[in-house]
């Protein structure tokens, strides 16, 4: 019994690990249908830190760590944080907007 609860204490822990890990290591880009709701709320508020990023990009996937942090920093003291991706088409509006390469 104590072998069985064992084994799956660690399964467990393996899952919530990997979860953990997959959460961490992605950018959580600002939904498509806040974009606008978000980019119009935020103006004149306080300064709004906007990540532009590409999927694929290798320098991108090196940063996502530190943006999450920042992310979830800025969320908890009530600041926004937009983060849009160049492979969304929606979203490369806000690429040429700001002038990003």
């Amino acid at each position: 019994m104590k072998k069985m609860s064992l084994i799956i204490a660690t399964i467990v822990v393996a899952v919530v690990t990997t979860a953990f890990l997959r959460y961490n290591n992605k950018y959580h880009d600002t939904p498509n249908d806040r974009l606008k709701t978000v980019f119009h709320q935020t103006l004149g508020k306080h300064k709004t830190v906007i990540v532009f990023h590409k999927k694929g990009c290798s320098t991108c996937e090196k940063l996502t760590g530190d943006v999450n942090k920042l992310q979830k920093m800025r969320d908890q003291n009530n600041q926004a944080t937009i983060v849009v991706d160049y492979m969304n088409l929606v979203t490369r509006q806000y690429f040429e907007q700001y002038h990003v390469q």
